[in-house]
C-alpha cells in the first residue's frame, strides 16, 4: 500500500482551470504517481547504505513512456535505468526453469539487458519538490476531513 493509504479515499482533481487540456491531466496523473514513489524512496533511502545504488525501472506502463521515465528521474533526482526487457514475468519464469534444469547456477547469472538511462534535471526536480509538498498538504487535508 502507498504511504497514507486510506481505503475510503476518493480521487480529487485540484488546481485545474478552463484552460486545462487533457494532456495536462495525463501529466498530472504521471507526476502524482511519481510523487508517491518519491515519498517511499525518501523513507527507504537512509536504509540503503552507502554504495553504488541504482534505480532500475521495470513494468510495462513505465517502460513504454519515456516521458514518465523522465518525470521519475526528475522527481527522485536520481538517474533511472530502463530495462530493455518488457516481459519480466516471462523472463523470470524462464530463468527459474533454466536454474532447475541445471543450465545456470542462479537467475542472477543472466543479468537483464538495460536500455536508456534518464538523467534528472535539477530545475525540474526543484519544481517537483515544491509540487510534492503541495500534493502532500492537499492529500492530508482531504483525508482528515470528517
Amino acid at each position: 500500500r502507498a504511504p497514507g493509504w486510506k481505503g475510503s479515499a476518493r480521487a480529487s482533481l485540484v488546481g485545474f482551470t478552463l484552460n486545462t487540456r487533457p494532456i495536462d491531466i495525463v501529466q498530472a496523473a504521471l507526476e502524482a504517481v511519481a510523487y508517491r514513489f518519491a515519498i517511499i524512496y525518501d523513507r527507504i533511502k537512509p536504509h540503503l547504505g552507502a554504495g553504488n545504488q541504482q534505480i532500475i525501472a521495470s513494468g510495462g506502463g513505465l517502460l513504454r513512456s519515456p516521458a514518465w521515465l523522465q518525470i521519475m528521474a526528475d522527481v527522485l533526482d536520481q538517474p533511472i535505468i530502463a530495462l530493455a526487457e518488457h516481459e519480466l514475468t516471462s523472463r523470470g519464469i524462464a530463468l527459474l526453469a533454466l536454474e532447475q534444469l541445471g543450465a545456470i547456477d542462479h537467475p542472477s547469472a543472466l543479468a537483464a539487458e538495460t536500455g536508456q538511462t534518464y538523467l534528472p534535471d535539477a530545475q525540474r526536480h526543484q519544481r517537483h519538490r515544491a509540487a510534492l509538498a503541495q500534493q502532500v498538504a492537499v492529500y492530508d487535508r482531504l483525508l482528515n476531513q470528517p
